[in-house]
Parts: structure tokens; C-alpha cells; sequence
């Protein structure tokens, strides 16, 4: 229930959103968004670490072992993984050992490149169509596939550059 009354609220936000970029009400759009992009990260970190194999899995325990590692560098040399991840969960655990944080931080990542992309192709594409189709599509399961999400989503953006033949910041983005 609780995810029905959250694509509802972020749908009717989005439609706001839609509704004042038409009107030349950049700011109350942006707000509108920027609103959505919170409130989806809030509910993504608040959800308990067993809801989706990777957060159990892969996030957890990195998590963890970067609560016991001084060394930034050390950390990030001595793991087997992408050091831009490691290096975002060593920053959050220097902050707080709570990983309902380091949730946050991965969906607040994904969805502001997610809605970024909207944001830049609003003259294309309907916004609220878009995000629909992210959400009934992609939201859940980013809870299973979190890093591969937020990877999907800064691709998504690169697009934009890229369609602009600009690809200097298409291939910046891409390496990210």
C-alpha cells in the first residue's frame, strides 16, 4: 500500500511539474521534482536492509567492512568491487553507521540523474509518462539491482549529451 500511495504522490507531483515548465514556471517545476526526488529517496532508505537480494547481499556487508577500515585509500585498494561505489560508502559510514543512509544516498543518486534526464527531454517527451513508466518498471527492482540502477540511470543521462554530439560529457558521465 504504502508504494500505491508513493507513485500516486510522485505522479501527481510530476503532473505539478509538467504542468508548470508548460506555464514557464521553471522554479515551481524544479521544485515539483526536486520534491519527487526526496520524498522516492526517503522511502528507498527507510526500507529494512532484507528487501532486495543486493542491498542484503553485496551493500550490507561492504557496508560493514567500511566501518573498520581508517584508510579511504586502503579501503577502496583492498575491495573487489567499483572504487566509485566504495568510495561513497566509505564517505556515508564516516558520517553514520546507519546503511538506511547509505540507502538514501544510492536512491537520491539514481533519481536525480532519473528525473534529470525528464527535466532536459521535457520538450520531447511527457515527464509524467516517463516517470510512470521508470517506476512501474524499474523501482522495485532497483531494490535488487541497486548499483546497476544507479549506473542505468547516469547512462540515461549521457544520452542527453550524446544526442547533443557532445561527447566529451556523454563519455565523462559514462565512465562514472
Amino acid at each position: 500500500m504504502l508504494y500505491i500511495c508513493l507513485f500516486i504522490f510522485i505522479l501527481i507531483m510530476t503532473k505539478l511539474a509538467e504542468i508548470n515548465f508548460k506555464k514557464t514556471q521553471k522554479k515551481l517545476g524544479i521544485t515539483c521534482m526536486a520534491i519527487c526526488v526526496i520524498i522516492i529517496s526517503i522511502i528507498g532508505g527507510c526500507r529494512d536492509v532484507s528487501v532486495g537480494v543486493d542491498t542484503a547481499g553485496h551493500i550490507s556487508t561492504y557496508f560493514k567492512r567500511t566501518i573498520y577500515y581508517n584508510s579511504m585509500v586502503r579501503f577502496i585498494l583492498e575491495q573487489p568491487s567499483e572504487p566509485i561505489y566504495l568510495f561513497i560508502n566509505y564517505i556515508v559510514s564516516r558520517a553514520t553507521k546507519n546503511i538506511n543512509w547509505l540507502l538514501f544516498v544510492f536512491q537520491l543518486i539514481t533519481y536525480t540523474f532519473v528525473f534529470g534526464y525528464a527535466y532536459k527531454k521535457r520538450e520531447q517527451i511527457s515527464i509524467l509518462t516517463f516517470i510512470m513508466m521508470f517506476l512501474f518498471l524499474f523501482y522495485n527492482r532497483s531494490f535488487n539491482l541497486v548499483r546497476q540502477t544507479i549506473a542505468m540511470s547516469i547512462v540515461l543521462f549521457s544520452t542527453i549529451y550524446a544526442e547533443r554530439h557532445n561527447a566529451y560529457k556523454s563519455i565523462i558521465f559514462i565512465v562514472l
